[in-house]
């Protein structure tokens, strides 16, 4: 061991890499910022995205998911409602076109009849709607409630994570300190809104698109399956539509994080990139950090084309064949009865001549009553209805999972337990200190470049009131030593005594 004397000075062994090594080492780091790039960091499970949810959040999540059923559930129930309501006025003794001007019915009973009918219905309509109001300001207010608190509760926790790490998981490039504020503002402005109003709207979106499928099976049993057999394509296009989306924004959030880190470095240290003339080296800089995030967004952008284009022609084949379904039962009943349905009464009475020819060919049911039309206007909004829920629902869910992505990184942060952890109430305290600092036989490298030995085998001795002065190279190991003795890295070999104590067994508090 060494012992070194007042006023000595000595010279640390210098184990530095070679120029190729360097070399090699930049180059292996950029292939991983590209494989980060295209990787991803997964998605968070449930547990894990309302890590920081009380039982008050739970019951207001609660509370929003059952008005955000209600409203979902009335938006088919209005269509029926309003499908009476156009019945009645239509099949009443009145004329449509004098009961629209304000005329009177020669039969006054019927006429009085007709009107308490079209007046409930009216009044019901009013009364679903005031409702649907309600319980929509609900599952709004709750939503975005609980994700303004959830947001908050997670940023404040990642940052307290972020203070908590060691100084070698920041040597890492992706995580860069540049980068991490322009980082964590896109992912919680993104968590919030995947948890807010959007996902309240989903599941009013599925409670609507599960409640349209019932009433059109039980209005019209046919209408329904034969819509349904197109749902399975509607379903793939959405599923490829919301894969691609999540797949986009985790690239952008990756490449403009690093995009954001040099370009914070350069405003910081603009004076000196300029006495340097580097601009055209942070240009490059800059431009290498988003030319992958341009090249893979151009390639999903392709990709998004083609799945909206088919995501749009499935919705387009589902109301062409409703059309011709429609069609063909008029056909059919102009053929087999003669009717003109030009010289129908009114427009519900039109859809009503649709019902006979159906009721030809399946018996279901007593279309004669006028019953029928009704069921196939109901079924035809009910599964138009259910298409548009279907997207909407695919939109919500893709939103959700983005928020999922989006938090990971800040749950592995938060549940990231650093080596050296400053919260650790652990370790020995000592009352006084004399300063007698030994390396004993110690040997480190970086984290981020383990086969290139800054230190071996180190043997030093301090004394109290000694002073210290290592002399060597650039590279050579002089600020590490420094580093190592404040504790910011641990040595993989060999221990560093502080007055016979090693530091490792110190509290770092």
């Amino acid at each position: 061991m060494a012992t070194v004397g007042e006023e000595n000075a000595i010279s640390t062994a210098p184990p530095v890499a070679s120029a190729p090594d360097k070399v090699e080492m930049e180059s292996a780091d950029v292939e991983k910022g590209s494989g980060e790039l295209e990787g991803g960091a997964g998605t968070a499970t449930l547990r894990e995205t309302f890590m920081h949810a009380t039982r008050q959040d739970f019951l207001l999540l609660f509370v929003g998911a059952v008005a955000a059923l209600l409203n979902g559930v009335g938006d088919p129930l209005l269509i029926v409602l309003f499908s009476h309501t156009l019945s009645a006025m239509a099949f009443s003794s009145v004329d449509p076109t004098t009961f629209l001007q304000g005329g009177a019915s020669n039969n006054v009973s019927e006429s009085s009849e007709s009107m308490r009918s079209i007046n409930r219905l009216t009044l019901t309509l009013f009364g679903i709607g005031f409702g649907l109001q309600i319980v929509g300001t609900v599952q709004y207010l709750c939503y975005v409630k609980v994700s303004s608190r959830l947001s908050r509760k997670m940023r404040k926790a990642w940052y307290a994570a972020l203070m908590r790490q060691d100084i070698g998981w920041y040597d890492d490039p992706g995580n860069n300190p540049a980068g991490l504020a322009a980082k964590m503002s896109s992912a919680m402005l993104t968590y919030e809104e995947g948890l807010g109003a959007k996902l309240a709207m989903g599941i009013q979106f599925f409670s609507g698109f599960a409640m349209s499928i019932i009433v059109a099976l039980m209005y019209n049993f046919y209408i329904t399956l034969l819509t349904l057999g197109l749902m399975p394509l509607i379903a793939v296009s959405l599923a490829w539509l919301v894969k691609l989306n999540s797949e986009q924004a985790q690239v952008k959030n990756r490449a403009y994080g690093a995009a954001s880190a040099v370009a914070h470095e350069s405003f910081t240290g603009l004076r000196t990139i300029l006495s340097l003339g580097a601009c055209g080296s942070f240009k490059k800089k800059y431009e290498a950090s988003t030319e992958e995030a341009r090249r893979v967004g151009v390639y999903t952008s392709l990709k998004l084309g083609i799945a909206n284009g088919a995501m749009l022609a499935s919705f387009n084949l589902l109301f062409m064949t409703i059309g011709l379904f429609s069609g063909w039962a008029l056909q059919k009943q102009v053929n087999e009865t003669g009717c003109d349905p030009a010289h129908g009464p009114g427009f519900p009475p039109t859809l009503n001549t649709l019902s006979i020819p159906c009721n030809k060919m399946f018996p279901v049911g007593d279309f004669s009553s006028g019953f029928g039309g009704i069921g196939i206007f109901i079924a035809m909004c009910c599964v138009a209805q259910a298409g548009q829920f279907l997207g909407s629902v695919s939109r919500a869910v893709d939103t959700f999972s983005q928020a999922r992505k989006a938090v990971k990184e800040a749950v592995d942060v938060i549940g990231r337990k650093p080596a050296i952890d400053t919260k650790d109430e652990g370790g020995l305290r000592p009352t006084s200190m004399e300063g007698h600092v030994v390396f004993d036989k110690v040997s480190f490298s970086y984290p981020t470049r383990p086969g290139v030995k800054v230190c071996e085998k180190l043997c030093l001795e301090l004394r109290p009131g000694t002073t210290l002065a290592l002399a060597g190279a650039s590279g050579s190991g002089k600020s590490t030593v420094v580093q190592l003795l404040q504790r910011f890295y641990d040595p993989r070999e060999g221990r560093i005594l502080l007055d016979g104590n090693d530091l490792r067994d110190l509290n770092v508090r």
